[in-house]
């Protein structure tokens, strides 16, 4: 009797930590860390990493790649799904799907760029 008790608490112990885990995962980020990769002969950029609010439009990427590469028309994707975002979509809705979480730096979302289509 006393292993069924211990069998029911270890499953409120992992029911616990799996909700903690899907409560931080469903929460968006007050800050997002955007990575970027050059993707198609893209030229690389000198700045590859910056931090931006969670409530950050991926718009303001593009706009903010487009100055540095100094092109009219540059095409964004989540580097882990090869997903070519929403331009009104939050980038903290796209890290806590397809980004990395960091005990140290926090999110990190991916993003490949390059100056024409290159996936789907």
């Amino acid at each position: 009797m006393a292993d069924a008790e211990d069998k029911a608490d270890e499953e409120v112990e992992e029911t616990e930590a799996d909700t903690a885990e899907k409560s931080v995962r469903s929460a968006p980020p007050e800050s997002v860390v955007i990575s970027l990769k050059a993707a198609a002969g893209a030229p690389q950029l000198k700045s590859k990493k910056f931090k931006v609010t969670g409530s950050t439009e991926c718009r303001k990427i593009v706009d903010h790649i487009q100055r540095l590469l100094k092109k009219d028309r540059v095409y964004c994707y989540v580097s882990a799904a090869h997903l070519l975002p929403a331009l009104d979509e939050p980038v903290g809705t796209l890290a806590v799907n397809y980004g990395r979480l960091s005990s140290k730096i926090g999110w990190t979302l991916n993003f490949d760029y390059a100056e024409q289509p290159t996936w789907g």
